[in-house]
Parts: structure tokens; C-alpha cells; sequence
């Protein structure tokens, strides 16, 4: 936990620490331990070719890759394919991959690359309860992305 100056209230605060699982893993990006968030991207891309388009707007919008501004596309991307109504204007096409997108962001929790980690941690994990396609989702959830779920939830109930 860390205190906020200024507040009195604690927040948590996402910590490096060993991956949750040893030995090897059938989940993408499996054989890498450092993996960048746009290694991640491109990993996503690879199992979902419909989010390049999402990726490429981003990209044109903002000219680089911002990492936590694209994870927010992606929960919204990923939303779609449960509320059809969503305004986004692709979605996933199927639940297997849904599926395989969050394989591989199960796999990036378990990247050395903190700001990897991060990403996955504050702009999917954080608050994904709130939308109202949480249930569903976190059915499909691994066991790094379920374990961070309610690793954030317990330190909120503090």
C-alpha cells in the first residue's frame, strides 16, 4: 500500500514480483520473458486481425503507440463483442477469440517488462467489473489476469 500525499486515504499500488506460475506455459509469448506492450500489441493483432484497425486509428490519431490509452481501446474492442449495441465499429468475431486475446494478455502478466505488466494491470484488470460485459469476460479470464482481478479487489476492500 502507499499513502498518497496530501490524502488520507491508502491506494494500491501494482508491485514487481515473480511471475505467478513457473515452468514452461502453452499460453502465446510463452518462450519470451521480456515482453514490450507493443510486442504485446502486435501479439493481440495476431490472434484478432480485426484490432490493427483499431490500432492503426490509434496510431494516427496520437503518432506513436500510448499504451494505456490503446488497453482502454482494447476493453472497449473486447466489450463489443458482448453489448453489439457498443459503439465500436469492430469487434471481435468470435468467443475463441475473445479467448485468445486474453491468453495473451494472461501471458504478458507474466513478462519482466514492468511497464508491460502495468498496462494489463491498470487499463484491463483495474475497475473491468464496472462495464457491464464483466461477467461474461471474466469467465474467459486466465489464471494471472483472475488472480490480479482479485489481488486489486482486495486491496480496495482495505
Amino acid at each position: 500500500m502507499v499513502l498518497r500525499r496530501g490524502r488520507r486515504k491508502a491506494v494500491c499500488a501494482r508491485v514487481a514480483r515473480q511471475a505467478l506460475l513457473r515452468g514452461r506455459s502453452t499460453l502465446p509469448l510463452a518462450g519470451t520473458r521480456h515482453v514490450s506492450p507493443s510486442e504485446l500489441f502486435a501479439e493481440i493483432v495476431k490472434v484478432s486481425p480485426s484490432f490493427d484497425a483499431v490500432v492503426a486509428e490509434h496510431t494516427a490519431d496520437h503518432g506513436t503507440l500510448l499504451p494505456h490509452l490503446l488497453m482502454g481501446d482494447l476493453v472497449r474492442y473486447v466489450g463489443a463483442h458482448f453489448v453489439p449495441a457498443a459503439q465500436q465499429t469492430v469487434a471481435p468475431s468470435s468467443r475463441g477469440e475473445v479467448a485468445a486475446i486474453l491468453k495473451v494478455l494472461d501471458a504478458g502478466l507474466a513478462s519482466t517488462d514492468l511497464d508491460t505488466q502495468n498496462v494489463i494491470a491498470v487499463s484491463f484488470v483495474e475497475d473491468i467489473e464496472s462495464h457491464e460485459f464483466y461477467k461474461p469476460l471474466a469467465r474467459l479470464f486466465g489464471l494471472r489476469l483472475r488472480s490480479e482481478h482479485k489481488r486489486q479487489l482486495a486491496c480496495r476492500a482495505r
